[in-house]
């Protein structure tokens, strides 16, 4: 049986053509100071109009937007940590900045499903040096061990927190304050009092409040790795767990832990 010259030809092209791309793939990813950088185990620190984000090997995205003067405040700290801030808002046109502006955007885009931690700075250049250290390079935690968490029941419905208490020791945390928030919110935030922002996802995901989001504001004062501040957006049922589609989605597809 004889195969048409023509098709033979055409499968002989395509053929060629994939490997010419799997190859130049593999050839950017393995010279891309971008990505030798995370090889080596160090953060990709990027610059852009709305702030810095942060980037590690295991595909946790943290973002810091910034203002003004504080934007100054953060360079001076990353360079006095060793870390170079590369700036995507007046980016270099050689080669090898076009190749890592795209690792950059395709490294955005598989994170932007839950991954992505905002960052409150205080104001004060030691606590933000701190902070600044813990997120590029965090410490080892014991995954295993209870996030520990406290509750305010930021909304004007009586008895959330305790029913949110009730819903997160069934789910392995350790609460150990409820109470009334002095301020009332429009969304339940969820805040990494450590820097450490695996253990506020971790409540989270255990809330199960689909539209909460969730914030790292250091407070070395706090005794907790949790602050949860309650609003009327979280309808809880004893018990379970809201499956929110954002949730569902992350955690087939992206496996997130921590």
């Amino acid at each position: 049986m004889e195969f048409n010259h023509s098709l033979v030809l055409t499968e002989r092209v395509l053929a060629v053509v994939a490997a010419f791309i799997l190859l130049t793939a593999g050839l950017v990813e393995f010279f891309s100071p971008q990505s030798q950088t995370l090889r080596a185990g160090r953060p990709w620190v990027v610059e852009e109009q709305k702030g810095f984000n942060i980037v590690h090997l295991e595909s946790r995205l943290e973002k810091i937007p910034v203002k003004g003067p504080q934007r100054r405040e953060m360079e001076d700290i990353f360079k006095g940590l060793g870390i170079e801030v590369h700036d995507l808002r007046n980016p270099p046109s050689s080669f090898i900045g076009v190749l890592d502006r795209f690792l950059w955007r395709m490294k955005t885009r598989a994170l932007k499903f839950g991954q992505v931690d905002l960052i409150s700075l205080s104001g004060n250049p030691q606590s933000d040096q701190e902070l600044a250290a813990k997120l590029l390079y965090p410490p080892k935690t014991d995954s295993a061990r209870a996030a520990v968490a406290e509750i305010m029941n930021a909304s004007q419905t009586p008895g959330l927190a305790s029913k949110a208490e009730k819903v997160l020791r069934l789910n392995g945390v350790d609460v150990v304050g409820v109470g009334n928030s002095a301020d009332t919110f429009s969304q339940t935030v969820v805040y990494d009092r450590t820097g450490n922002p695996g253990a506020a996802w971790r409540v989270l995901d255990a809330l199960g409040c689909p539209r909460a989001r969730e914030e790292t504001l250091v407070d070395s004062k706090d005794l907790v790795d949790v602050s949860v501040f309650l609003a009327a957006d979280c309808s809880l049922a004893e018990g379970t767990r809201s499956l929110g589609l954002k949730r569902v989605w992350r955690s087939l597809f992206f496996g997130r832990k921590g």
